[in-house]
């Protein structure tokens, strides 16, 4: 592998450059026209312009993307997070035209981008699932027989859409309605699933990473109860809610898991999590937002084992038994006003101080544009140490010490999540926001 473009931009991008970089393969950028200045067009060894279009006409353009990877001699594409990272028909179009993808086969996202699917899989491996109902017809929904709370959700995508959480009976058809909407708008499926709602439950992640030699392994799990409108604001690892029982239990049945699927590459298995008791949610078969937290208390780069993989190398002796050591906490940073609804903030960012001593995983720079056609997602601060309260100290004082204006941020709003008194006695839940 000489030659790797990467089919994304910002933190993510910046952060996949780093790692080639330190492992002697050149990295080719593609960017939108309005971020040409971009740090990560600048850390690359050459950076190609989509043009001025829509995500349609840039980030998501496949043939766009696999035509400015032939042109340039690319032998390798990674598709970080987000856009086509779990688009099933871009990893086929890579291996198509012999360009390695730097993540699982195509067939293992498909499999993956169905929950229903999934949740077959699960039960295969004898991994506990909520049982389910699809729903393609709502004339076929008999509400006087349902149990509540109740969630409905896409059978396809994720990051919160077409999820609606039903706690009477009066309000179904309409939930469903609007989730089928969502559905067919984000996904362009509008089949969606019934299931019960667990309540006070706690959403934990298990990093696993799977070979071409049939090897699947964990790096443990994250902490990702702290969510607005379903997505994570705050990750921790490990979680601190977990016995090592459980932790054994969940680590254990994301292994099962992955084998079923013959997975190769990293993924996370996402599990809901109420006492000791446990559920499969999906599997994300790419890397996540929040891997930096597993990253620091294992002392392994994902990103580096993910271009291992895919060279076709075996697992070294230290990954195969990996350690916890110590705590590490991660906050998003967005383009957003707390004040305002969280409004997306858009601008020049025309003064930045970003702590120091500390992972900072972020694209910005004075004078970065921040403009309406991404993701506000700016950047993440990471904070590792010997036990959580100290993480926790830790984070709060850099995150005071980082200062971005031009644009509004949810700085302060992060700031008091990490000083209440619930989430420092760890005293939280996926509604723990709401």
């Amino acid at each position: 592998m000489n030659r790797v473009l990467i089919a994304n931009r910002g933190a993510i991008a910046v952060r996949i450059i780093r790692t080639l970089k330190r492992m002697g393969i050149e990295s080719v950028a593609i960017y939108h026209h309005d971020e040409r200045d971009s740090i990560y067009t600048k850390d690359a060894n050459l950076a190609v312009s989509l043009g001025k279009g829509s995500l349609t006409d840039t980030f998501l353009n496949i043939d766009k993307i696999i035509s400015i990877a032939l042109e340039v001699g690319c032998d390798a594409i990674h598709p970080g997070y987000g856009f086509l990272s779990e688009n099933h028909l871009f990893a086929q179009a890579c291996e198509a035209n012999n360009i390695t993808f730097i993540g699982p086969h195509s067939d293992a996202i498909q499999k993956m981008g169905l929950k229903s699917t999934a949740k077959q899989i699960a039960i295969e491996a004898d991994v506990p699932v909520l049982i389910s109902e699809d729903i393609s017809d709502i004339s076929s929904i008999d509400t006087s027989k349902l149990k509540f709370p109740l969630l409905i959700k896409a059978v396809a995508g994720g990051g919160g859409k077409g999820l609606k959480i039903v706690h009477e009976q009066a309000e179904v058809l309409d939930a469903v309605k609007s989730a089928q909407r969502e559905a067919l708008q984000y996904f362009g499926n509008d089949k969606v699933m019934l299931e019960p709602y667990i309540e006070d439950s706690r959403h934990i992640e298990v990093q696993i990473l799977g070979n071409t030699h049939g090897e699947i392994i964990h790096l443990f799990e994250r902490e990702c109860s702290i969510q607005r409108n379903h997505q994570k604001i705050i990750e921790e690892a490990p979680s601190p809610g977990l016995s090592d029982g459980l932790r054994k239990q969940l680590c254990d049945a994301a292994i099962r898991f992955a084998s079923q699927l013959k997975y190769t590459g990293a993924g996370t298995v996402e599990f809901l999590v109420s006492g000791e008791k446990f559920w499969f949610l999906e599997m994300n078969t790419r890397i996540q937002v929040e891997h930096a937290v597993t990253e620091l208390i294992t002392g392994f780069d994902i990103v580096e084992e993910q271009v291992k993989i895919a060279r076709g190398e075996s697992f070294s002796k230290q990954i195969k038994t990996p350690v916890i050591n110590g705590h590490a906490v991660e906050v998003r940073i967005y383009a957003e006003n707390p004040y305002h609804n969280f409004q997306p903030s858009a601008g020049t960012v025309q003064f930045l101080h970003l702590p120091s001593q500390v992972r900072f995983d972020t694209f910005l720079e004075e004078g970065t544009s921040i403009t309406p056609h991404f993701d506000s997602l700016l950047g993440k601060l990471v904070v590792h140490s010997h036990d959580r309260h100290s993480a926790i100290e830790q984070l709060r004082s850099k995150l005071s010490e980082t200062k971005i204006y031009g644009i509004k941020t949810n700085t302060s709003y992060l700031s008091h999540l990490l000083a209440n008194e619930k989430f420092v006695s760890d005293i939280v839940s996926t509604r723990f926001i709401k």
